[in-house]
């Protein structure tokens, strides 16, 4: 099964045992909500690239959240934006691992 988009398999966060953050986000945020939240992040990191002295890690986690945005931007796409993306990527059948 793939690694989810969003889930860095290099950072120890991940490895706790315990449900990641994104695994909740999806559980209650729509496809729509979770669409902004990206949006957001996106703009984040693109607005403060220059001033954190971490551009390479920042441009891979733009590519990240662009990534997880066109997955997102599909099931919108698909009429599920009003489920929560836990639901909606039920119902497409897209599975992905966490850890």
């Amino acid at each position: 099964m793939k690694l989810h988009p969003l889930i860095n398999k290099e950072a120890a966060h991940y490895d706790t045992g315990k449900i990641s953050a994104i695994e909740e986000l999806e559980k209650v945020l729509t496809v729509t909500e979770m669409i902004g939240f990206c949006k957001a992040n996106i703009f984040k990191y693109q607005y403060r690239l220059e001033d954190k002295g971490q551009k390479e890690s920042d441009i891979k986690k733009i590519r990240t959240y662009e990534e997880y945005l066109k997955l997102l931007t599909q099931l919108d796409d698909a009429g599920y934006f009003l489920d929560t993306v836990s639901m909606a990527l039920e119902k497409s059948m897209l599975r992905f691992r966490y850890r």
